[in-house]
């Protein structure tokens, strides 16, 4: 559940299948056209980054990624 109190007027939220992203609006241009999932297992559930033309380097959990300048 997002605790509407903790978002911004200007974030984006984005919601398929019951599970919802919240994105703020500077980090929209470094993540358009990413391809995000939501990731299921015995450890933990999390969003991961699958693919973001705009990466120049990630992270092999698929949380973080360093953006191409």
């Amino acid at each position: 559940m997002i605790a509407k109190d903790k978002l911004n007027p200007d974030d984006v939220i984005i919601e398929k299948d019951g599970s919802k992203l919240v994105i703020d609006k500077i980090s929209i241009p470094f993540l358009d056209g990413t391809v995000v999932d939501y990731k299921q297992s015995l450890i933990r559930n999390a969003f991961q980054v699958i693919a973001n033309k705009k990466a120049e380097l990630s992270c092999s959990c698929g949380s973080s990624f360093t953006p191409k300048i």
